[in-house]
């Protein structure tokens, strides 16, 4: 792929697409560890959160925190001051950090991971 690159740039006259392969070229001479860099990104949620909690923003962790009452992401969002749409995709980050796929398995994930008290 490096070299398909190289010759790419090499008759390539588009400066942004000079550009674009001048930065993938970059990424290819680059020497780093795809686990603790940026490949860490391409492995499966839990493998990840098998070593280390997530990080939540502090956005997310009050977002976490509104999921522990029963109050609908309209709620959260008017108690928030933020629009439903902003509370569904910090929800969505959340449920991804946590490798959960529902409200009750994403607080469970976070009572596990010490984000919420014994009795959030």
């Amino acid at each position: 792929m490096k070299q398909l690159l190289n010759q790419h740039l090499s008759t390539s006259g588009d400066n942004r697409l000079q550009n674009y392969v001048d930065r993938l070229v970059a990424v290819f001479n680059a020497k780093s560890d795809p686990i603790t860099d940026n490949g860490a990104k391409l492995l499966p949620m839990t493998t990840k959160l098998a070593g280390q909690a997530p990080d939540l923003s502090q956005r997310e962790l009050e977002v976490l925190h509104m999921l522990t009452t029963p109050l609908s992401y309209k709620e959260i969002a008017t108690a928030l001051t933020i629009s439903v749409n902003t509370v569904r995709i910090h929800v969505k980050k959340v449920f991804h950090k946590l490798d959960a796929h529902s409200r009750k398995a994403a607080l469970v994930r976070a009572k596990e991971l010490k984000f919420l008290d014994d009795g959030y």
